[in-house]
């Protein structure tokens, strides 16, 4: 997902990614995946994937 996201960024010039209405949206055109449920399916494991990615804080000193 981050790669995605950078390739996105780097090629659109843009200031905001725009990622769909739902994960399934999101999973289908952008990043090729099979689309299954459950527990250990894989919308569960990329919706916590991004959980944590997007409540990441990254500093440099």
């Amino acid at each position: 997902m981050l790669t995605w996201m950078t390739t996105e960024v780097m090629r659109t010039k843009a200031r905001e990614l725009k990622l769909g209405d739902s994960m399934s949206d999101f999973m289908r055109p952008h990043l090729d995946m099979a689309l299954t449920g459950g527990r250990w399916g894989s919308i569960s494991r990329l919706r916590e994937q991004s959980r944590r990615l997007f409540t990441t804080s990254v500093s440099c000193t």
